[in-house]
């Protein structure tokens, strides 16, 4: 048994234009043979829901960096902690609310003498310009719950160390930067989800596959780590791949998790 936690942006999802035709017939693949496909991204619940529902994706995801963890109602037959229930979802909390996010970052603009101008700060339009990407997109990319994107000029390690004082931290996005909770990452998250898978598969093999130096903690954390990077070594031991992008994704599929199916 395996179970596949991916990135989205610039690995199932191309990061330009954020389209993930190259990536179907791969998904459809993972789908026929049974092998959960766990979202493991720092897009907002909202996107997430979209995408599982244009993928055709019924398993659990993991939010925000690492923020929060997802499991359809039902999806494991016992019981388990959890924080909320919320949309059908059993959700377990990792990282910090969306109002403690945003209190902490108006207090770092104050502190510092800063004007970090968050995602939710701005329209749908002018997401949508800034991201290049469609309003539909960019709307849903404003529903956050547990973190703040935005655009920073200034010096980041002055950036981290105030996020600290207030147990906070930065992620490095591909195109933003990103405050959450100091619990968040999706290492941790994707532990926490396995925990559960292996109380049913005790043997399951982990594959995780990203594209950047954020999921790094998520491909620590598993028991084969990919890279969607033609050049980059950002993990010692992690399997690169030749193509990027959801290219680089189906050749993930096809050279290491399903090899000669």
């Amino acid at each position: 048994m395996q179970v596949v936690f991916t990135d989205l942006d610039g690995t199932l999802i191309d990061f330009h234009d954020y389209s993930y035709d190259k990536s179907e017939a791969a998904l459809r693949r993972l789908k026929e043979n049974s092998i959960p496909v766990i979202f493991n991204t720092g897009k907002t619940p909202a996107e997430n829901f979209y995408y599982r529902e244009k993928l055709g994706i019924a398993d659990p995801f993991i939010t925000e960096n690492g923020s929060a963890i997802y499991i359809p109602e039902g999806y494991f037959d016992f019981e388990f902690d959890y924080s909320l229930r919320k949309d059908g979802f059993l959700v377990i909390e990792l990282g910090a609310g969306y109002g403690r996010i945003i209190s902490a970052l108006n207090s770092i603009n104050s502190a510092e003498g800063w004007s970090i101008r968050g995602r939710s700060a701005m329209s749908v339009d002018e997401v949508a310009r800034d991201a290049g990407m469609p309003a539909e997109l960019a709307r849903l990319a404003r529903m956050r719950e547990y973190s703040e994107s935005f655009r920073f000029g200034g010096d980041t390690g002055n950036l981290s160390e105030a996020a600290a004082g207030f147990s906070m931290k930065i992620i490095h996005g591909g195109k933003y930067l990103n405050l959450v909770g100091e619990g968040a990452d999706k290492g941790r998250a994707a532990l926490r989800l396995l925990e559960l898978y292996r109380k049913i598969y005790p043997g399951i093999r982990s594959v995780g596959i990203g594209d950047s130096s954020n999921d790094i903690p998520l491909l620590e954390a598993v028991d084969l780590p990919v890279l969607v990077s033609t050049e980059r070594v950002l993990l010692p031991g992690a399997r690169l791949t030749g193509a990027e992008g959801p290219e680089g994704f189906s050749e993930a599929v096809e050279r290491f998790i399903l090899p000669g199916s």
